[in-house]
């Protein structure tokens, strides 16, 4: 007996959710809007690990699907950045922040 071909035709995605929702660009573009980077830490007058920033955009829509990478490719994108924080005994990266 000949097996079946599964795949997916070319053109054609399969039905699956989507691995992020489009509505997490609108709250980071909210999220975003009165910041601007800031270009060290003693600049920085907010300062936000990636998880956080998921959180606070979570709060909105628990229900939400957001990858950690698209968080940091949209900042990246933007020109923020992010850095360990000094005295720290942990190597925990945030984001710095400076408000417009």
């Amino acid at each position: 007996m000949k097996r079946k071909n599964e795949k997916t035709p070319e053109g054609e995605s399969p039905s699956r959710q989507p691995e992020t929702s489009p509505e997490v660009f609108e709250l980071l573009n909210a999220f975003t809007a009165h910041l601007k980077p800031a270009n060290s830490i003693v600049e920085a007058t907010k300062r936000y690990t990636t998880q956080e920033i998921i959180a606070a955009i979570k709060e909105f829509n628990g229900d939400l699907i957001i990858r950690d990478s698209v968080v940091v490719e949209y900042l990246e994108k933007r020109g923020f950045h992010y850095e360990a924080l000094p005295d720290l005994y942990s190597l925990k990266f945030h984001w710095l922040f400076a408000e417009k």
